[in-house]
C-alpha cells in the first residue's frame, strides 16, 4: 500500500536530531526537505505512532492521572520534534 511518505517515530527522532544540530551551525541558513513520489508526506505515521507512542501509555499499569502525566510529557517531546523544524 502507498504510505504517502508517512513519517515514522524513528524518522521524527532523526529529524529532531538533524535540525537541532543544523540550527546550531552559523553557516547553515536554509534546509530543504524533499519527498519522493506524488506527495511530500502524509504526516505522522499513525499506525507507528499508536504502537510506539500511545501503546506504552495505554498498557502502563498506572492510574489515569499518572497516564495523563505520561501523555503530557509525550506531547512535549512531539512538540519539540516539530519546533526543531522552525529553529
Amino acid at each position: 500500500a502507498d504510505r504517502a511518505n508517512a513519517l515514522t517515530i524513528g524518522m521524527w527522532e532523526e529529524i529532531y536530531q538533524i535540525f537541532t544540530y543544523l540550527s546550531a551551525q552559523d553557516h547553515v541558513r536554509v534546509v530543504l526537505m524533499k519527498g519522493e513520489g506524488k506527495h511530500f508526506s502524509a504526516g505522522i505515521d499513525l499506525m507507528d505512532a499508536t504502537e510506539k507512542l500511545f501503546g506504552p501509555i495505554a498498557t502502563a499499569d498506572k492510574e489515569v492521572g499518572r497516564k495523563g502525566i505520561m501523555l503530557l510529557r509525550l506531547a512535549k517531546v512531539v512538540q519539540d520534534w516539530f519546533s526543531a523544524l522552525e529553529d
